[in-house]
């Protein structure tokens, strides 16, 4: 059971809801707190993640409803209706990976082995979820600095990719009709 550094009393075998099934199990002494959690302390601070998860599935949600709003202002809904349909599938895909990284450990490992570097690299799914849900948040701030933009009128700026599906937002200043990165 990785991660445990004293396996006293209170992390036993005999808990109230059976012997310990978790394959993780971290330095929070297991039942200290309550019977019923046996990371108390790791549970409850979880309440923050399931909070910034509601409060983001609710930032889709109203980004979306002012998106259809929105009058059809040609490309611009388009890209921005792009823009926030990527992230969010980038999120799922992404905490998937980190999923399926707990869930098949062993599998993934076996497998990583037999695939040797570079390709090895590829089945780090841990490393997916970080680099997913990074691109999953730029996705989301350019689709919300966008779409400020369309609600307050500002035509002078158009997305842009600095390589293909990372968007930026692009400028077009009165000199020369020249184009400014906006990062």
């Amino acid at each position: 059971m990785g991660m445990i550094l004293a396996d006293d009393l209170k992390n036993s075998t005999s808990y109230f809801w059976g012997e310990r099934t978790s394959t993780l199990d971290w330095c929070e002494e297991n039942y200290a707190t309550s019977i019923y959690i046996a990371e108390f302390w790791n549970t409850v601070s979880c309440i923050v993640y399931i909070s910034f998860g509601l409060i983001v599935t609710y930032d889709f949600y109203k980004s979306y409803l002012l998106l259809s709003n929105l009058p059809n202002s040609g490309n611009s809904k388009k890209q921005l209706k792009g823009l926030l349909i990527r992230g969010f599938f980038s999120f799922l895909i992404g905490f998937a990976a980190w999923n399926l990284d707990n869930i098949c450990c062993k599998n993934l490992r076996a497998l990583r082995l037999i695939l040797g570097p570079p390709f090895d690299a590829l089945l780090q799914m841990h490393g997916w979820w970080h680099i997913l849900t990074a691109y999953a948040a730029h996705c989301l701030a350019t689709f919300i600095t966008a779409l400020r933009f369309e609600l307050s009128n500002t035509t002078n700026y158009s997305i842009r990719y600095l390589f293909p599906g990372v968007p930026l937002i692009s400028f077009n200043t009165s000199n020369n009709n020249e184009i400014k990165k906006f990062y």
